[in-house]
């Protein structure tokens, strides 16, 4: 008897979209979010493993709308804003530090970013866009050092976007053409197919990269879920909470969201999706928005 064996990543190699990268469902971390309706800071930080939130070492810096991503065994932190109050968002950072079960520090961002969407999957990172100026800027993390990359076509603040150095999507937020979306391939960004909705916009919102890509509406009122596949959005269910400025890791194979505003001290609920549904799951036991957050590894 013989067995004719498939290389399930043969498609890949031979220019189809790279394999799902989500460690969602099982392990997230998230950190250095608010957790007041002043924009606190905060260094409080968070994994997720086996359905179950339990609290980990605090970063070594308090921030609000930092931007993070990876798990709760490799994962990274970075950016955000000292500004508090009505000054919520200035003072953007360029701080990173890398989560491997103890914090280290990185070296610093190319430029401050805050407000806007990152990915991280061990030696490999990316974060673009931005504070209130809505800036163009993106960099990668090769394992050593950030290094500046083409500038995205249209500058974002509290972006969707998420993916790695050769692999991203940008797009939403809340400043003009906030349906608008780029996709990176590594050298150039492309204008991708426009968001259906002019909600789509939240601070570590969206995950995912440009084939396997998910994101939920983040005004506080209805709560839409779309994917993306490179070509077309589609709906797919609704959320099971309808929150603001919604924190997601993962993609559209399999991604986590947690809490957000919709009062506060902002709820601590978390829902899991898995290419279809969403479903509650474990809280977590940190009360923060507009934090980092990721879902993913290598």
């Amino acid at each position: 008897m013989s067995l004719n064996l498939v290389n399930p990543f043969m498609k890949f190699a031979s220019g189809g979209a790279p394999p799902a990268w989500t460690t969602a469902q099982d392990d997230a971390i998230q950190g250095m979010g608010s957790s007041s309706g002043s924009w606190s800071l905060n260094n409080d930080a968070q994994k997720f493993t086996s359905g179950t939130w339990s609290a980990i070492t605090a970063v070594p810096v308090s921030r609000n709308l930092s931007w993070g991503g990876g798990n709760s065994t490799n994962g990274m932190m970075g950016g955000g804003s000292t500004g508090t109050g009505g000054n919520g968002g200035s003072s953007p950072q360029t701080n990173s530090y890398v989560w491997t079960g103890t914090w280290s520090a990185n070296s610093a961002t190319v430029s401050a970013h805050n407000m806007t969407w990152s990915g991280y999957k061990a030696s490999d990172g990316i974060v673009a866009g931005g504070t209130y100026s809505e800036i163009t800027n993106a960099e990668i993390w090769n394992g050593s050092a950030w290094a500046s990359i083409t500038a995205m076509g249209t500058g974002t603040r509290g972006g969707n976007g998420g993916g790695f150095s050769t692999n991203a999507l940008s797009g939403g937020g809340t400043g003009a053409g906030n349906e608008d979306v780029e996709t990176f391939d590594g050298s150039s960004w492309s204008a991708g197919t426009k968001f259906p909705s002019s909600t789509l916009y939240g601070y570590s919102g969206g995950a995912g990269f440009k084939e396997l890509f998910i994101t939920v509406t983040n005004d506080g009122t209805a709560g839409a879920c779309y994917t993306y596949d490179n070509t077309s959005w589609t709906a797919t269910n609704n959320s099971v909470y309808v929150r603001k400025y919604a924190m997601m890791g993962g993609d559209s194979t399999g991604a986590i969201k947690l809490a957000n505003t919709s009062s506060y001290p902002p709820p601590t609920s978390c829902e899991l999706f898995d290419g279809t549904n969403w479903s509650a799951t474990g809280a977590g036991v940190s009360n923060m928005y507009a934090g980092g957050m990721g879902g993913n590894g290598s």
